[in-house]
């Protein structure tokens, strides 16, 4: 079969420090985002056939793109796979702007790293935000994969989502 694949390389809007900042680029991407798939779409692009896989602020970015597709432009994507979903900054955000079942036709999530941020230093959303969400090992952390709050950094078990799929 035919496809493209698009990475998109946001590290200068999502590294640093300013979490807070991080997160507003979100938005930013995902408008440029739908743009683009906008314009695939009129170039005959079929919406079910659009696949978007995001890992932790991106699974989110992705459900923006989604959400707005819809809202703006009545357009819904096919599928979107949402790899440990960032928790800080967005567990009890409106759907609006957060990955959720609504934003596609099918929505899968693999959840690796949902133990609560404090005290144990998770970084991925637990709470179910797909049609199908998948707990790997329980979802909350991985083994040999030291908590983030331990002196060395734990995104080895917030990565682990890119490396189940």
């Amino acid at each position: 079969a035919d496809m493209n694949v698009f990475l998109v390389c946001w590290g200068n809007g999502s590294a640093g420090l300013d979490f807070n900042q991080a997160v507003a680029n979100t938005r930013v991407v995902a408008a440029q985002l739908r743009l683009l798939i906008l314009n695939m779409n009129q170039l005959g692009a079929r919406m079910e056939d659009i696949h978007m896989i995001g890992h932790s602020l991106g699974a989110h970015t992705s459900g923006v793109v989604g959400h707005r597709l819809q809202t703006e432009s009545n357009l819904t994507i096919g599928r979107i796979s949402g790899l440990d979903p960032a928790e800080p900054a967005y567990e009890f955000h409106h759907e609006m702007i957060r990955l959720d079942q609504g934003d596609a036709a099918y929505v899968d999530v693999i959840h690796t790293n949902g133990a609560p941020f404090i005290p144990n230093g998770g970084a991925g959303l637990f709470q179910p935000c797909g049609h199908v969400d998948f707990y790997v090992n329980g979802g909350k952390s991985q083994p040999d994969c030291p908590s983030l709050f331990s002196g060395i950094t734990s995104f080895f078990s917030f990565k682990n989502g890119t490396q189940h799929w």
